[in-house]
This record gives structure tokens, C-alpha cells and sequence, in this order.
């Protein structure tokens, strides 16, 4: 994973694919959207993993409102 101060300063970085412009994504509206789900919250909980299923039923949804349904982000 890459940070980039702007949009522009990811178009000027000389390793950019054209796979990877697809994958730019506001970092705020991730840890916002994605890294509050139960998945990343409750990783110490005892029952984590007995639960990770129910955790996780979340992620697709959050994915596609943090990155405007971008398919690049969509779990394989």
C-alpha cells in the first residue's frame, strides 16, 4: 500500500499502473467505512475467530460505500 498526498501526487508517481489508479481510495473514508466494522474492532475479543464470519458479513457493503463500489476493492 501506497499514501499519497492527492490525487494528482498519485497521477505524477512513476510506478503507476494502469491496475492501480482503479485501487486509489480516500484513506479517511476506509478507516471510517471499513476499519469500524466489528472485523477490526473486535479482534481481541476471546470469540474472535469462532465469530469471524459474522464479523465480516459487513465488508462488502462498507467497501463499496467507501470506494463508490469500486470493483477493484471487492473481495476476490
Amino acid at each position: 500500500m501506497n499514501l499519497f498526498r492527492s490525487e494528482d501526487h498519485v497521477l505524477r508517481w512513476d510506478q503507476l499502473g494502469s491496475n492501480s489508479y482503479h485501487g486509489v481510495a480516500d484513506p479517511g473514508r476506509l478507516a471510517s467505512d471499513v476499519f469500524s466494522l466489528p472485523r477490526y474492532r473486535e479482534r481481541l475479543a476471546p470469540d474472535y475467530l469462532d465469530r469471524i464470519a459474522e464479523h465480516s458479513a459487513g465488508l462488502p457493503a462498507a467497501l463499496d460505500k467507501a470506494t463508490g463500489g469500486n470493483p477493484f476493492w471487492r473481495p476476490a
